[in-house]
């Protein structure tokens, strides 16, 4: 599943945004990784099947985990384990997280990278850093920020895309 998005409005994208995953439970684990490059159509559709695969086979101490992968306006990995169903384990997640780095390696974009920001302005998605943000603050006010700090679905719904001035970047 990709969401299809070049130009975005904020109170659509917040409504999208409640519905995905709908069918997990509130409490599942989520992890994001963003891009900071847009994928091209074939980049998202080969990703897209490698996760799916890599979520059909995940499993914590030989149990299958219920999960599941999507790409978000492209930039955004998205993945999912329904934790009511069976938990993700240490030895688990980092076989998620070695399936980033390859395909972060492999197309030859930042995926790990927690300094590096995505805003949404004025129905357009930016990239910037940190520091980038942190120094020109004022000019971001009215922006949106993809705090990719969640862990959980409940959190994904109500407080991934935040108002800059309601987030870490101000205190």
């Amino acid at each position: 599943m990709s969401m299809n998005i070049t130009a975005v409005n904020t109170a659509d994208l917040q409504i999208q945004i409640q519905k995905l995953f709908s069918d997990y439970h509130p409490q599942s684990r989520v992890w994001i990784y963003q891009s900071y490059r847009d994928m091209n159509a074939a980049e998202e559709q080969n990703i897209t099947a490698e996760l799916k695969n890599f979520c059909k086979t995940w499993t914590a101490h030989q149990i299958a985990l219920r999960a599941d992968a999507l790409i978000l306006l492209h930039r955004f990995i998205l993945l999912i384990v329904d934790e009511a169903v069976s938990g993700a384990s240490g030895c688990s997640i980092d076989k998620s997280v070695h399936v980033i780095q390859r395909i972060e390696q492999h197309y030859q974009m930042q995926l790990l990278n927690r300094l590096n920001l995505i805003l949404l302005q004025v129905d357009e998605l930016h990239t910037a850093t940190f520091s980038e943000v942190k120094n020109k603050l004022h000019h971001w006010q009215d922006a949106y920020l993809f705090d990719n700090s969640i862990t959980s679905l409940q959190q994904l719904h109500t407080r991934w895309l935040i108002p800059v001035k309601d987030s870490y970047l101000v205190r």
